[in-house]
């Protein structure tokens, strides 16, 4: 499966301002770009919850910008997160 990474909310306060400059990953917690067909537990646009080091992160040249994309395994998917 592919996947891409997930950020905290960036914290505002009142007045608007932001107050933290880079933002703050979620080690365990994946959104899913794409996935075999084999796979009927996931749907894209899920949220896996996933081992905290389970990820692979690659580096891909897309249209000439470079993206990054990280390759989950389906035995390292804990749960689908439900909101």
């Amino acid at each position: 499966m592919l996947a891409e990474r997930l950020y905290e909310p960036e914290p505002i306060s009142k007045f608007g301002i932001i107050l933290v400059s880079e933002p703050v990953k979620i080690p365990n917690k994946l959104k899913i770009l794409a996935k075999p067909d084999s796979i009927t537990d996931f749907e894209v646009g899920d949220i896996a919850v996933t081992y905290k080091y389970s990820d692979y992160e690659m580096t891909h040249n897309i249209n000439g910008k470079q993206e990054t994309i990280i390759r989950l395994k389906y035995s390292d998917c804990l749960a689908k997160e439900t909101v």
